[in-house]
Parts: structure tokens; C-alpha cells; sequence
């Protein structure tokens, strides 16, 4: 789909890919943000919602095509974590 719906090649989605499985993996948070900046950045501001809800739902989406088996809102006895990654 993306080839055939946008103008990024294969590679430039697997190199972001990569960039994001990357900075999680080594818990660097200004890469991490750097990346997402670098992807989130492509969405048009009319299609923003400003809901925390909003970006917590691209965040999860990014983290399963980064590779990764997450859960949103998981419940524990002190509150809610409101992403687990699984990996």
C-alpha cells in the first residue's frame, strides 16, 4: 500500500522503522522523540484532535508496526500504565 499510495519507497519505511524499534529498544528517549516528532510530523494539523486519547492511539499503532506486542490501558493496584510494551 504504501508504494502504490505514497511516495516513499519500501526502504524508507522499514529505514523509520528500524530508527524507532532501535531507540526504544535502547531506551533513548531523545531518539525516540526525534523519531516520533519525525513521523507524527506528516499528519495534517486539520487532522489533529487535541485528546490525549488521540495520541496515545498513534503511539500504540507506531510501537505494533515498530514490531513490538504492546497493551494500552493495562489496570494494576496502583493505577494504569498506559502503554506496556512486550518484548
Amino acid at each position: 500500500m504504501i508504494k502504490v499510495y505514497t511516495d516513499k519507497t519500501i526502504q524508507a519505511v522499514y529505514t523509520l522503522n528500524d530508527k524507532l524499534y532501535g531507540s526504544i529498544i535502547s531506551k533513548d528517549a531523545e531518539k525516540l522523540t526525534d523519531n516520533l516528532t519525525e513521523l507524527y510530523a506528516s499528519i495534517p494539523y486539520d487532522l489533529h484532535i487535541t485528546k490525549e486519547a488521540y495520541y496515545h492511539s498513534l503511539f500504540l499503532l507506531t510501537c505494533r508496526l515498530a514490531g513490538f506486542e504492546v497493551e494500552g490501558e493495562v489496570h494494576t493496584n496502583k493505577g494504569r500504565i498506559d502503554v506496556d510494551l512486550i518484548y
